[in-house]
């Protein structure tokens, strides 16, 4: 991770983009490596054979190591003791820190905070057996993120409000977790693309439905908006196991065509060239983030709310041109100001020249 919380994969600015899947299967492996994503997470961690199948399709994988705790409930049960954890860890290391398809650990999910003592010392257990590769643990405790800064080289928080909960959950839990770690940490988040009903039963479950295509994109970009210079969605089993009320091919078109949208403008997001500060006033709801690449300023503004709302945006910079990437162009108000009127949950990427 470099100065600007960027994952470097020999030596390049790399944006993980992926997905959680159960384990690691050629047939929907074929489906994936055709879609825009570069990475995914499994948690049944990959065999060799499994590896090297990610790496021949060029994907990237986040290893998860993270049920290796005694007495936990995924925990394998030849995993009694901590010396058991240790022996297991030391094995998984020395058999995948050198495969070139591997690009972090994953080392918690979710575990709680009363365990923090025997977290930071997995994380020091890790930099000590592999100090190329980065952390990542992923919390819904967004709120506690900075006691567990000792456990963790890249954080995430996984928000799933839909649809009981506002999709501006998205950016409150990222700025929260950007704030909690005071901008110092990568930041990988988990934002939602399955339908709980997957999880529940009887009238819960009809009462569930998936994210649409809308708020799916939303979200996407209101963790990137807040921060986020990766996104692992939640999840692509689960596109599967609901195929009977929605058809997977339809799920994964929506899926693909949201992430395909952010994969497009990944090199932006890489680009740390000094770029021009916003200042936002109106609703609360909109986030902002700002980069440059060459004589080019891009501004992502998102509206979080499920109504339509106003905001204007300052920039510190004159700029001459506007042109919209995607969404609804603002109204230019003078030399550096722009002024949107956004649909509800729409995000907007402009590009302003000279």
């Amino acid at each position: 991770i470099d100065a600007h919380r960027r994952l470097l994969v020999d030596g390049q600015p790399f944006f993980p983009l992926g997905m959680y899947w159960s384990g690691v299967r050629e047939p929907e492996l074929e489906t994936y490596a055709k879609g825009p994503f570069n990475c995914l997470m499994p948690y049944g961690s990959p065999n060799a054979q499994q590896m090297d199948m990610c790496h021949a399709r060029g994907l990237k994988v986040i290893y998860s190591i993270k049920d290796y705790y005694a007495g936990t409930r995924w925990a394998p049960k030849h995993i009694k003791t901590e010396a058991d954890e240790t022996a297991e860890i030391e094995k998984r290391v020395a058999l995948y820190r050198d495969h070139p398809a591997l690009l972090a650990w994953y080392i918690n999910d979710e575990l709680p905070l009363t365990m923090v003592e025997r977290l930071a010392a997995r994380q020091r257990l890790m930099e000590r057996l592999d100090p190329d590769h980065p952390t990542w643990v992923v919390l819904y405790q967004y709120t506690q993120v900075r006691a567990y800064l000792s456990t963790f080289d890249v954080i995430g928080t996984d928000p799933y409000p839909i649809p009981g909960k506002p999709a501006g959950m998205a950016l409150e839990w990222t700025r929260v977790t950007r704030d909690q770690t005071y901008g110092t940490r990568a930041l990988w988040q988990v934002p939602q693309v399955f339908n709980w009903a997957a999880y529940k039963q009887g009238e819960e479950r009809e009462k569930s439905r998936a994210p649409t295509l809308l708020e799916m994109r939303s979200m996407a970009w209101q963790c990137i908006a807040a921060g986020a210079n990766g996104l692992v969605f939640y999840s692509f089993f689960d596109l599967f196991k609901m195929k009977a009320n929605e058809p997977f091919e339809t799920r994964w078109a929506e899926v693909c065509a949201m992430a395909e949208e952010i994969r497009r403008h990944i090199p932006v997001m890489l680009s740390v060239e000094p770029a021009p500060a916003a200042t936002c006033a109106g609703a609360p709801a909109v986030e902002t983030r700002v980069w440059r690449v060459g004589d080019d300023v891009y501004l992502l503004a998102v509206n979080s709310a499920p109504e339509e709302v106003r905001a204007t945006v300052r920039l510190g910079t004159v700029f001459g041109t506007v042109e919209a990437e995607f969404g609804t162009p603002p109204a230019r108000e003078g030399a550096s100001v722009l002024a949107y009127r956004f649909a509800p949950l729409e995000p907007v990427l402009v590009r302003l020249g000279k």
